[in-house]
C-alpha cells in the first residue's frame, strides 16, 4: 500500500528529556505531545518526503486540497 502511518515514537522520547509527552494513565498524548507529533507530520510533509491523501474531493474538499496543494503534494484518497 502507498498508505504511510507516521508514529513520531523517537521524536516522542527525545521530547521526554524536557516535557510530558502523554499522560501517564490515558492514551492521549499532552498539549506538547501533540505539537512535537504535528511538528513530525509538518516536516515530513513540507520536505517532499510524504504526501497529504484528501478523501471527498467536493465543495469543501476541493479548495482544501488547492490550499495545501500550494506547499506540499496532495493526492486523491477516494479513487
Amino acid at each position: 500500500s502507498d498508505v504511510h502511518f507516521i508514529y513520531p515514537i523517537n521524536e516522542l522520547k527525545a521530547g521526554k528529556k524536557y516535557y510530558e509527552m502523554y499522560f501517564p494513565y490515558d492514551t492521549h498524548w499532552t498539549q506538547a505531545g501533540g505539537f512535537v507529533g504535528m511538528m513530525s507530520l509538518y516536516e515530513k510533509i513540507v520536505s517532499g518526503e510524504e504526501k497529504i491523501s484528501l478523501v471527498g474531493l467536493g465543495y469543501v474538499g476541493m479548495p482544501i486540497a488547492v490550499a495545501f496543494a500550494k506547499k506540499a503534494k496532495v493526492i486523491q484518497g477516494n479513487k
